[in-house]
């Protein structure tokens, strides 16, 4: 699945950026999800988040964790944001993060889910270095299982192209 990511990496924004980007404004304007100052991308491909963020709310996070399986999504990703202190871009699994308990204020995960090789791994990962809060997306439209199924915690908050989950550990 990675080298499938390598290969679209440059074509990725216009491929699927609108969709993307769709996805975002559901999530942070229709239903107000909100984000902390620190957060984590995971799967973050070539950036799109960090432009929305950027572009929909003029604000950034204090910092943003770029993480991605690919390298070649990472170093596209990279390619836009070469001078911008507040990202640093990671490569990655899901499912086993280099990062500290508690690292980040929010870990999200969008578009991802389906395909993930242990979404059990995964949800405990981004439960493990979130401080406030989990945002996982799941295809509306696919068979793998929620991930309320391996954590009740879960919310399902909306679905526009993606089923919307959402673990509040605290409250902004």
């Amino acid at each position: 699945m990675v080298s499938k990511y390598d290969i679209t990496s440059n074509s990725y924004d216009e491929l699927y950026g609108e969709e993307q980007f769709l996805k975002y404004d559901f999530i942070f304007s229709k239903l107000s999800v909100r984000l902390g100052r620190d957060v984590a991308d995971i799967g973050c491909g070539t950036g799109l988040l960090y432009e929305f963020l950027k572009k929909a709310f003029k604000q950034t996070p204090l910092r943003y964790l770029c993480i991605d399986a690919s390298e070649g999504m990472i170093r596209r990703a990279a390619s836009k944001n070469p001078r911008d202190p507040r990202v640093i871009f990671i490569v990655s699994f899901a499912e086993n993060l280099p990062l500290k308990d508690g690292s980040v204020d929010d870990a999200i995960m969008i578009t991802v889910w389906d395909n993930l090789e242990n979404p059990l791994e995964a949800v405990a990962e981004l439960e493990r270095v979130a401080r406030n809060s989990v945002i996982i997306t799941k295809h509306s439209k696919t068979a793998s299982l929620p991930p309320k199924v391996f954590d009740n915690r879960f919310e399902h908050v909306g679905v526009l192209i993606d089923e919307v989950y959402v673990f509040r550990k605290r409250y902004l």
